[in-house]
């Protein structure tokens, strides 16, 4: 990894560059397929010239230009291997930690970064089930986060499919819809 360019707490956008690791290898071997791009293209010019001349058999030709695609096909995947040295944000957020450090080796499936998303913040509820007999999309509902005298308004957007068989109980989300400056993810 050689950095991360949003500090925790940092805000960024679709499309920044979350991360970039080194790639000089994948840099090597790019360089590498557009040669092979180059000589593959020269040999089907002059296979191409030897045909017009009667100096090379169609199977010279149609081989020259499979090398050639399989050049480009190449190039293709070097390409594309090298887009991964480049971390993309996804979507607007915000960096909600850091899981790695710059200049560590990091594995391919290690997590990296922690993001949210900048927008309206999103309460998780396990309710009981019996709450169904009463409950229903867009119900206003109060919040208080824990430790804290403050509440929050908001409405229920989602309740969930099904009730767990061994508690009883069902998913439900909702949306705080009024002022949340002050409340973090």
């Amino acid at each position: 990894l050689k950095s991360l360019n949003v500090p925790v707490g940092g805000v960024f956008a679709k499309g920044d560059v979350l991360a970039e690791f080194s790639c000089d290898i994948l840099d090597a071997e790019r360089g590498v397929t557009v040669a092979h791009v180059e000589a593959a293209t020269a040999k089907l010019k002059n296979a191409k010239r030897l045909d017009k001349l009667n100096a090379a058999g169609a199977l010279d030709l149609v081989l020259a230009q499979a090398t050639l695609d399989e050049a480009r096909a190449q190039l293709e995947v070097a390409k594309s291997r090298a887009d991964l040295c480049h971390m993309v944000a996804p979507y607007d957020g915000v960096v909600l930690s850091h899981e790695v450090r710059s200049f560590e080796s990091v594995d391919i499936m290690t997590p990296i970064l922690r993001v949210g998303q900048v927008g309206a913040l999103r309460v998780n509820v396990i309710a009981p089930a019996a709450w169904l007999s009463w409950l229903r999309p867009d119900a206003p509902f109060s919040f208080s986060p824990k430790n804290t005298a403050i509440s929050f308004r908001g409405r229920i957007d989602q309740i969930g499919a099904s009730v767990d068989p061994a508690s009883q109980t069902i998913k439900i989300e909702g949306v705080l819809i009024e002022n949340t400056q002050n409340l973090l993810p």
